[in-house]
């Protein structure tokens, strides 16, 4: 099977995350990166534009977003774990899904901490 990739470049979602007390009350930027891979030659057949072979990226940012936001992790290996079943669930055409999570105010001496999984079907 022929793959491609779509993906997300570090979708910005401000929300509460993190295990410390501070960081349960304070929301704080995170960065998520999302790499879909799927099969998407159909999107082009004879001449004809057609989405349904591949993902919208938009709806997947929006909807990630969203759900970062009304959970309020206390991992970021959850959200990357969860994240990627939650796409793969929701975009039947996606075959393997990689999210990578950043967390800029996670170490003070250090730009950020990240995550990163990777899940297929």
């Amino acid at each position: 099977m022929n793959t491609g990739t779509v993906g997300i470049r570090r979708l910005k979602v401000y929300t509460i995350v993190g295990l410390l007390p501070h960081e349960r009350i304070h929301k704080q930027h995170i960065y998520v990166s999302i790499e879909m891979q799927l099969d998407y030659t159909g999107c082009s057949l004879n001449t004809v534009e057609d989405l349904s072979y591949s993902v919208d990226y938009s709806t997947v940012a929006s909807d990630i977003e969203q759900w970062i936001q009304k959970c309020q992790f206390e991992l970021l290996e959850s959200i990357a774990l969860l994240g990627t079943k939650r796409i793969l669930d929701r975009h039947p055409n996606v075959q393997a899904c990689t999210i990578e999570i950043e967390k800029p105010a996670a170490i003070e001496m250090a730009t950020g901490a990240w995550v990163r999984w990777t899940q297929e079907r």
